[in-house]
């Protein structure tokens, strides 16, 4: 297969202060600030494999497939590192090969909290990547194509919780909430095949693998799953009442912004009442970007393991 390369310009919340390259896939670049108050540009240079060398590839075809490209290292790197990373969709450009510079390479540790458009933290000056970051790549590029739909769009929904945090605080949570649901339902899709239904109209359950606390019916279990979920992968099946409760929390604050529409208090911009912080809403907020990647991340690690 020909190898085609690509150079794009992506963004993130802290500058990137040395090079990072990733096999024969991508490598990162630091680029200068055109302003003092404007954005930290990073240079991405990422290899595209086409199909045929001879095939006379369609602009229109290849301008898109070039934008999922970036997309995909984009989300790959606000989900592996504590860094929102983003593109503001301006050219991309056709290199003959990948550059190699005289650089020390991204630092590797960790940092407390979550970098997002809303956080500047300045005990943070630079980009830190994971020590495990690799193998946290090297885990994605392998995935099995259904393993790796369901991974994108688990991550899709991290990133979209991610960038809307600020402006819509209750959509943010519900994606980062979804997120979790997406790969919770994958774990159990052999459990979901034992679900049937006795009513096509209200959907109520002949058999399931799931029965009620209290009656003993079968019922969907997506609350259940979910809670699972994020004890196998999170805590690491430690069941504790501060765990339990967290996640409790966690679950109603879904169903009350999903389904009666109770929105976080920061969202409420048309209220009459004097805006205050709530402040407990905010730390679950945080506390859930940390959980989920957590659990996107641990999902992807653990995966194929006997766990």
């Amino acid at each position: 297969m020909d190898m085609k390369y690509n150079r794009a310009i992506i963004y993130s919340t802290k500058p990137l202060s040395g090079k990072f390259y990733y096999r024969d896939i991508f490598r990162l670049l630091p680029s200068k600030r055109r302003y003092r108050n404007s954005q930290f540009p990073i240079k991405l240079q990422y290899s595209v494999k086409n199909p045929s060398a001879n095939y006379p590839l369609d602009m229109k075809i290849l301008k898109d497939r070039r934008d999922l490209e970036v997309l995909e290292k984009i989300h790959l790197l606000s989900l592996f590192s504590q860094f929102y990373f983003y593109d503001l969709g301006r050219k991309y450009m056709f290199i003959k090969k990948f550059s190699s510079m005289n650089l020390k390479d991204v630092p590797r540790g960790s940092i407390r909290f979550y970098q997002d458009l809303t956080l500047n933290d300045l005990s943070v000056i630079e980009i830190i990547f994971p020590e495990q970051i690799e193998e946290f790549l090297d885990k994605y590029y392998t995935l099995e194509s259904d393993e790796k739909n369901v991974f994108r769009k688990a991550m899709y929904l991290f990133y979209i919780g991610i960038k809307l945090k600020n402006k819509h605080p209750s959509i943010s949570f519900l994606c980062l909430i979804s997120s979790i649901e997406t790969l919770a339902q994958f774990d159990n899709k052999e459990q979901n095949k034992k679900v049937k239904e006795s009513c096509s109209q209200c959907h109520s359950l002949e058999t399931s693998s799931w029965k009620c606390k209290e009656c003993g019916n079968p019922i969907w279990g997506i609350g259940t799953k979910f809670k699972k979920f994020i004890l196998k992968y999170a805590y690491m099946n430690k069941q504790t009442s501060s765990n339990n409760k967290f996640i409790n929390k966690l679950y109603s604050t879904r169903s009350k912004i999903s389904h009666f529409g109770a929105f976080l208090d920061s969202d409420l911009f048309w209220d009459d009442r004097q805006f205050t912080v709530n402040w407990h809403e905010s730390f679950l907020h945080k506390d859930l970007i940390a959980v989920t990647r957590l659990c996107l991340i641990n999902w992807l690690i653990l995966l194929g393991r006997n766990s």
